[in-house]
């Protein structure tokens, strides 16, 4: 499902706006769906959710009515969406990340499934037994699942290091008062097992969600 570009003006580059490019016979609900991310992308960076080597490697590619997004500075955290066959596939190579993309997806109507290495598009090397997800949806479901995806997928970047350090990260995003969201936190995490921090990663992306909505 990846976008191929082809030089010697197989494609042709015809609008850029933020981090989205439209190329030549670019699909405009596609080229929308990629804004929608971008705002997203913008508004969490704002509150300070990425990394900046993560931040400064996104970039949304659309060429017909296909998306791709790269998600950040590792080469293979992409997402690629088909808006003809109203499918979605998401690469992470951690799967904590994957876990809260699938969960936060479902959760608009999409019915979703981990990839495994060997279905994979992307190179990429699996931590575990999965390398990503695939939803898809129905078009009945499109103006929710299109509405919600792009925002999803903005919260994908930088999510692992978010879960491995949520005090850095989420009382400033969450609060105004910092120190009691942060202690709040912190008492949180001590009766966690740290293989559970990816729940609290997705609580807090559902915050900001509705905020962003």
């Amino acid at each position: 499902m990846a976008i191929i570009l082809r030089r010697g003006g197989g494609c042709l580059l015809v609008r850029r706006e933020g981090k989205c490019q439209l190329y030549k016979g670019g699909d405009e609900r596609a080229f929308q769906v990629c804004r929608v991310w971008d705002e997203a992308a913008e508004q969490l960076n704002k509150i300070g959710l990425y990394l900046p080597e993560d931040y400064n490697s996104l970039k949304g590619v659309v060429s017909g009515r296909k998306v791709e997004l790269r998600l950040g500075s590792e080469p293979w955290h992409k997402a690629h969406i088909d808006l003809d066959n109203r499918v979605l596939e998401y690469y992470n190579d951690e799967l904590d990340v994957q876990m809260n993309v699938l969960d936060l997806m479902e959760k608009t109507g999409a019915v979703c499934e981990f990839i495994s290495p060997w279905e994979a598009e992307e190179e990429i090397v699996a931590k575990g037994s999965h390398v990503g997800v695939r939803c898809w949806w129905s078009k009945e479901q499109d103006k929710e699942v299109l509405e919600n995806m792009p925002k999803i997928l903005a919260f994908a970047t930088s999510m692992e290091a978010r879960i491995y350090e949520p005090t850095k990260y989420w009382p400033k995003a969450l609060s105004k008062n910092e120190q009691r969201v942060r202690e709040a936190m912190e008492a949180l995490i001590e009766e966690w097992e740290q293989d559970e921090w990816y729940k609290l990663e997705r609580k807090f992306d559902e915050i900001i969600l509705k905020e962003i909505s």
